[in-house]
């Protein structure tokens, strides 16, 4: 009985695994390939009713230049790969496990239960180093993104108006929308060279910026192109946003929904904990037929040992007479004294 209740118990979870590995599969995939849908919001001025005409220095350039059309990947530097690729290897490898796990409870046999519990223990601890390292922006998995990042940033970032480069329009969207500056703050740009170079009636010209435009305060933003170039140029750091675009980013993405996600993962955890005690019980204890032999032998020996002893007590009857002493006056005379007793 109780066998049984252990594998029914163990067969549900499973079920309940199967539709969680199946909905961690189907988010990774959102965010691996849909997430320009997932940004939208935060980068698309139409949406913050941000009026970007008006930073533009003639029909064609601007000081903070963007891209109209949205990148269709979200990159800052290998967490932005890295999430989505861990929730869709968690996602698989519940997936894997609950269908297994299915199979080894009902052949209830010690190597295909030994193997899911070694799955077992192998996703939780990938569950859980995840969601340490990715649920909290000061994890050493953020810290080598940001260095990663800020690499980038230095080797690829281009102030001026006429940059066709993609990574620059991304972090100029970012840094504009979010109201933030660089991947941890302002001094991102300390020793890098931004002369800012555009076309005016004409003329291009050049002129040597403290931080890139994007980082200006909104009320300069507001006022349009001279005021934002003024801003850059000033080295007034009162005039600039200071927070890094890399925790807005997160705390957009991720930091509002973290208790939430948190409770969710380690409520899948503990489901799984169980099932790897459940497994443990079907593995040590007997199964079903090994009690029913188990049983069979030791009445079969209960039976043996009765037959044994009915024959014992057969033979004493028949072999060995119980005497009885009786006893009696002779009849046989005697010439004096008194008559004699037999005893037979």
């Amino acid at each position: 009985m109780l066998y049984s209740s252990l594998f029914q118990s163990l067969s549900a979870s499973m079920v309940v695994t199967f539709l969680c590995g199946a909905t961690f599969f189907t988010i990774g995939l959102l965010m691996t390939f849909c997430q320009k849908l997932i940004m939208e919001d935060f980068l698309d001025p139409v949406v913050k009713k941000a009026n970007l005409t008006q930073l533009l220095i003639n029909s064609y350039e601007s000081i903070v230049p963007t891209k109209d059309d949205l990148p269709t990947s979200v990159y800052l530097g290998s967490w932005t790969t890295t999430l989505p690729y861990g929730v869709l290897i968690v996602g698989v490898a519940m997936l894997a496990f609950s269908v297994f796990g299915s199979f080894a409870a009902r052949f209830m046999s010690s190597l295909p239960l030994t193997i899911l519990i070694a799955m077992l223990v192998m996703t939780i601890n990938g569950q859980y180093w995840l969601t340490i390292n990715i649920m909290y922006v000061t994890s050493t998995l953020h810290a080598s993104t940001k260095h990663d990042l800020m690499k980038t940033l230095h080797e690829d970032y281009e102030v001026g108006a006429k940059t066709k480069n993609s990574f620059s329009f991304f972090m100029n969207s970012i840094m504009l929308m979010g109201e933030c500056c660089g991947v941890e703050g302002l001094s991102d740009f300390a020793k890098m060279n931004l002369t800012f170079v555009y076309t005016e009636e004409k003329t291009t010209k050049s002129v040597p910026l403290a931080f890139p435009p994007a980082c200006c305060k909104a009320t300069f933003i507001n006022q349009g192109f001279r005021e934002t170039l003024s801003c850059a140029a000033s080295k007034d750091i009162e005039n600039a946003n200071t927070e890094g675009c890399y925790n807005v980013l997160f705390d957009k993405t991720i930091g509002s929904r973290r208790i939430l996600i948190i409770i969710f993962v380690f409520v899948i955890i503990g489901m799984e904990i169980i099932q790897a005690l459940l497994a443990i019980l079907l593995l040590i204890r007997p199964k079903p037929e090994e009690i029913e032999a188990r049983k069979q032998a030791m009445m079969a020996r209960n039976y043996k040992d009765s037959s044994m002893g009915n024959e014992a007590d057969s033979v004493l009857k028949r072999d060995y007479l119980v005497f009885v002493p009786h006893a009696a006056m002779s009849t046989n005379p005697r010439q004096w004294g008194p008559p004699d007793t037999e005893i037979w």
